[in-house]
This record gives C-alpha cells, sequence and structure tokens, in this order.
C-alpha cells in the first residue's frame, strides 16, 4: 500500500496520510498494534515513499473499529 492508498481507507487527504504514515513509521519499533512502515528504494532521487503493509494496516484499522463500536 502507499499514502495513496492510505488516504482512500481513511478518506482523508493526502498530506494527512503522509503524517499517519510518517507516524508509524516512528511508532513502530515501540508499538505492534501500528502499521508496519517501510521506505524501500525506489532508484528515484528525493525522498522515499511509504510502503504500508496491508495486513498490518487492516488489523490496525479494524482493531480501532472494534473499539469505537464499544
Amino acid at each position: 500500500m502507499t499514502a495513496l492508498d492510505v488516504a482512500a481507507r481513511l478518506v482523508c487527504s493526502l498530506a494527512t496520510a503522509k503524517r499517519y504514515c510518517a507516524a508509524w513509521e516512528v511508532m513502530q519499533h515501540r508499538d505492534p498494534l501500528v502499521p508496519r512502515v517501510t521506505r524501500p528504494p525506489t532508484g528515484r532521487r528525493g525522498r522515499r515513499g511509504f510502503c504500508i503493509d496491508r495486513d498490518s494496516f487492516d488489523r490496525w484499522l479494524y482493531l480501532s473499529l472494534d473499539a469505537q463500536a464499544a
């Protein structure tokens, strides 16, 4: 998944999705519940894009929805 996919799933702007991804990237070593984020090399110049693990994102999303329903 990319940050654009996260924006579509969360119904938010791309900038907000990138902020989520940056926060998850920092928190993933301390919190096992946040989605796993990597920045794979693309061979292009500039900043690397975010790559979010789909399974961990779905688990995080459904856990947060279950917490809201309770």
